[in-house]
């Protein structure tokens, strides 16, 4: 049999070194270097069975912490490998971690971009991996920037799991490419094969549909946790005094790599501890429901009677806007687009995400009060309530237009035209706008007005399709707690397993 040499990404959580083991016994793929969180029960069973792989923490890359003596003398990049990654490099600059937007640098955050660049690039040139496995899909900047080496430059095959749960029921696939999410099941929505979609894909469908709408559940348990943040950061403050009292634990470095002033990037005293970091955390729940307020003050109720082209705006920062959106990631490229395009007696209705507003989330390190007077400047956009339903909006709407977010796809599923910015899951879909260029959004207007509305047989078979792919029931979102109440770990990871290698075969066989 064949090896095959793999990097794997946040492989390295209990029970997830089942998936690695299989893979290695069934089909020969050895590990050759390891990346994540690394516990010593980890470094245990990499010792015991996989000696010559190399660990590496994460968070020391995050921190600017390269350790060459794991993996070999230090490969520089070039000017032809920064040329072949320059499209994603803004948004690789864009995501890096900083508590107040002006701590990190651009020239700090170009240099760290290709120290981190310099790093995978030396790994795959003494490893010579085969494949690229993450868990998830790379957002970050410590593994996006080996995604696109190893994607767009080297042409090494790559695979990761999708975490978005599809139809509300844990259902993920295995993808191969961040640009073209859809790329797993394309090929049976465009094939001239005779399906129908399944008792769970019309039920999902039909939970859409109807008048009051659904949101999926996944989303419903972010807000219901943030119910607990002011008890959850208590009980994080009264823990972390208590481990400080026994061991001074409360003065180390924290597991994440927010930088806190403008010390250089790979000074470890640039970077929060423990202490710090919980109280960031405290400022930015203060700064996120003063924001909310601020945000009040510019709505206006909808208008139904209005003709209107509804924009769900994206949650801010997060990996899906940032990495996925693209240059979109921008709201104000999406809003010069869509203001020069729409009719003079259309409205834009401006809906913030409501996430950005959460006690625990991190809304206000991309939304202020300058971010909202600039919205508010476009004649033709105006402000609406966050929690205004948007499924409402949706059925009142000419258009619904949105950045990678569900917005589009439960328009289109309702039978409203949706324009998509930015790359997403249901961008393959013939039923979607899918836009990149000023004539794009404009072709896609013109069709709207000469009455176009989304085929509904077209989208169930892109759901179907979907499900063709999809592994049911993978544990994957909700880790931690699903796996403690499954009867099997090793049976489940092994299904993760197979379903690897299945994506494996279909793509790159």
């Amino acid at each position: 049999m064949p090896h095959k040499k793999v990097i794997y990404f946040e492989f390295n959580r209990e029970h997830r070194g089942h998936i690695i083991d299989y893979l290695y016994d069934e089909h020969g793929w050895v590990p050759v270097l390891l990346s994540g969180h690394n516990a010593e029960s980890m470094r245990s069973w990499v010792n015991s069975k996989h000696k010559e792989c190399v660990l590496q923490e994460t968070i020391d890359l995050r921190l600017a912490q390269f350790d060459y003596s794991k993996v070999g003398k230090p490969v520089p990049i070039d000017a032809e490998i920064i040329s072949a990654l320059s499209r994603y490099a803004l948004n690789s600059l864009g995501f890096q971690w900083d508590s107040t937007g002006w701590n990190f640098a651009l020239d700090e955050r170009k240099r760290f971009y290709y120290d981190m660049l310099k790093y995978w690039n030396t790994v795959i040139h003494h490893l010579q991996p085969d494949l690229l496995v993450l868990f998830t899909l790379p957002h970050t900047p410590t593994e996006y920037p080996l995604y696109l080496l190893c994607k767009h430059y080297f042409n090494i095959d790559t695979l990761f799991i999708d975490p978005v749960p599809f139809f509300d029921r844990y259902y993920h696939f295995v993808g191969i490419s961040l640009e073209e999410l859809y790329a797993p099941f394309i090929q049976h929505y465009k094939s001239k094969e005779s399906f129908t979609p399944s008792q769970v894909v019309c039920d999902y469908l039909s939970e859409i549909r109807s008048k009051e709408g659904k949101t999926p559940q996944y989303i419903i348990d972010v807000y219901e946790g943030d119910k607990k943040v002011e008890w959850n950061l208590l009980k994080k403050f009264v823990m972390l005094i208590a481990k400080t009292i026994l061991c001074g634990y409360g003065f180390r470095k924290g597991q994440a790599d927010w930088k806190k002033n403008r010390k250089p990037y790979d000074l470890l005293s640039s970077r929060m501890n423990h202490f710090e970091e919980l109280f960031f955390r405290i400022r930015m729940r203060r700064k996120n429901i003063k924001l909310r307020k601020h945000y009040k003050s510019y709505c206006v109720q909808p208008n139904f009677d209005q003709k209107y082209l509804y924009f769900a705006a994206p949650y801010q920062p997060e990996a899906v806007s940032a990495i996925n959106g693209g240059v979109f990631e921008d709201i104000f490229l999406v809003l010069d687009i869509l203001s020069a395009c729409v009719p003079v007696d259309w409205v834009i209705y401006y809906k913030e995400h409501p996430g950005t507003f959460r006690k625990g989330g991190k809304g206000c390190l991309k939304r202020n009060k300058h971010f909202y007077n600039r919205v508010a400047s476009y004649a033709n956009v105006q402000i609406i309530p966050s929690q205004s339903d948007s499924f409402e909006l949706i059925d009142h709407s000419q258009v619904v237009a949105t950045v990678v977010g569900t917005a589009a796809w439960e328009a289109i599923v309702r039978g409203k035209p949706a324009i998509s910015f930015g790359r997403v899951w249901y961008q393959g879909c013939n039923s979607v706008f899918s836009v990149e260029t000023l004539q794009d959004a404009q072709v896609a207007i013109k069709k709207i007005l000469s009455g176009y509305t989304p085929d509904p047989k077209d989208i169930e078979r892109y759901a179907a399709s979907i499900e063709k792919v999809a592994v049911k029931g993978m544990i994957h979102r909700d880790f931690p707690k699903r796996i403690k109440e499954c009867r099997d770990p090793k049976f489940e990871m092994e299904r993760i397993a197979r379903a690897i290698y299945k994506a494996y075969e279909e793509n790159y066989l």
